[in-house]
This record gives C-alpha cells, sequence and structure tokens, in this order.
C-alpha cells in the first residue's frame, strides 16, 4: 500500500468501474469533506480533473471531472463519483508516502502527465507489474468480462455502469469478451 504504481492499480484493478485515460492531469486535494467545503471544491477548481480526499478518515473521496474523451462538447457536464473507503485509503496512503499536488506525475520533470504521456506512463507501469503487454482499455474490457457477472446485469445496472465508466452501453456491450466456450461456438482445428 502506498508505492507510486498502486493509484494505478487501484483506478484500473476493480475498486471502482474503471475511466478512460482521463487521469493525466488530475490533481489531489486534501479538503475538510463536508457539504459546504465539497460545493466551494466543484467551483474552485485548481485544475480540469480533481481528487478530492478528506482529512475525516471515515468519509470516502471524490473524484471530479471537468474534462473528459467522451464529454458532451455542446452541453458540458461535470462528473463525479465516490472513491469509496477503499480506494480512499490507498489514494491517502500514496499521497502521504509520496506528497505531490497531481496525482501521476512525470518522473523526468515532475509536472503532471498529458493525455498521451499517461497512457504511455501506464503501458510501462503495467508491462512492469505484469511482465506482458497490457493497456487501460484491457483492464477496462477485462472488468466487465471477468469481474462482474455483466450477464445476469439489468438493462438499468447495465446502463448505470456505463455512465459510471464515461462510456454509452453500445461501447460497454463491445467490451465484453465472450470466450468460444461460453458462445456455443466450436474450437476449428487446423
Amino acid at each position: 500500500m502506498g508505492s507510486k504504481e498502486r493509484p494505478l492499480l487501484s483506478f484500473y484493478g476493480g475498486l471502482i468501474p474503471p475511466l478512460r485515460h482521463d487521469l493525466h492531469a488530475c490533481a489531489v486535494r486534501m479538503l475538510k469533506c463536508d457539504d459546504v467545503a465539497a460545493r466551494q471544491a466543484l467551483f474552485t477548481q485548481i485544475a480540469p480533473n480533481e481528487v478530492l480526499l478528506p482529512y475525516d478518515r471515515s468519509t470516502p473521496g471524490v473524484l471530479i471531472l471537468r474534462e473528459f474523451k467522451t464529454q458532451d462538447r455542446m452541453n458540458s457536464k461535470l462528473y463525479s463519483r465516490s472513491l469509496g473507503n477503499e480506494l480512499t485509503a490507498e489514494l491517502r496512503v500514496s499521497h502521504l508516502n509520496h506528497p505531490r499536488d497531481y496525482l501521476f506525475l512525470e518522473n523526468s520533470t515532475g509536472r503532471p502527465y498529458t493525455h498521451s504521456g499517461f497512457a504511455m506512463y501506464a503501458r510501462r507501469t503495467l508491462l512492469r507489474l505484469f511482465e506482458r503487454p497490457c493497456t487501460l482499455t484491457l483492464l477496462r474490457q477485462s472488468y466487465i468480462s471477468h469481474m462482474l457477472p455483466y450477464g445476469q446485469l439489468s438493462i438499468t445496472d447495465r446502463e448505470q455502469l456505463a455512465r459510471q465508466m464515461c462510456h454509452s452501453a453500445q461501447t460497454q456491450a463491445h467490451y465484453q469478451w465472450i470466450s468460444p466456450k461460453a458462445s456455443g461456438f466450436t474450437q476449428l482445428d487446423s
């Protein structure tokens, strides 16, 4: 707990439904998370995307996205979600062990990643940890295919999950992997 890699694995490894690569320039703020402080934080942004970590250890943190890939440019909306207690605890320990203003920083410059830089950082980190090529998209697809009883979710639950992952229900359906055995297709011998 508390390593520089753990936040990446925590966000994309199943503690919450994983997002796209939208955490590249995500600021981290420790604050008092009562209603007034939370409302003020929404309006006094220090970065387009932020993680708000409460001083109160019993209160889960909040992720706020103001800029993300699938947002409607014509009808911009704020995306926020609770991080849950486990992910909040993970981020708090990481932040205490490695104090910083942003969730992920480039080692060479100490600045937040660009969108493409974050994708490369994630690929390098996942390759080092899993010893095989892996991407955040692959983890998102794996979450839908293997970590959930996706086939047993109601349409309403699937739509809610799609909103949590910042994509459409159609995109989500494309993410689901179906094994040949489960689909009834027979394996062709070569």
